[in-house]
């Protein structure tokens, strides 16, 4: 009973990080396609926002580790 407990509280973790790496890759996804398609901004004005949100995200990805 003790394992069939704590594989369902593996899995239930699991399914938490996946839904969550889910989400954030949707986020990123959404932020490039804006960046990509819908600004008006130079190549080197885009190149400094694709670092800072990739500087974000690294912040993000470290502070909630998985």
């Amino acid at each position: 009973m003790k394992n069939l407990k704590y594989m369902l509280s593996v899995h239930g973790d699991f399914q938490l990080r996946q839904d969550s790496l889910a989400l954030w890759l949707t986020d990123l996804d959404i932020l490039l396609t804006n960046l990509e398609h819908l600004s008006e901004a130079p190549s080197n004005e885009k190149i400094r926002q694709l670092d800072v949100l990739f500087n974000f995200f690294l912040f993000i990805k470290i502070l909630f580790s998985f």
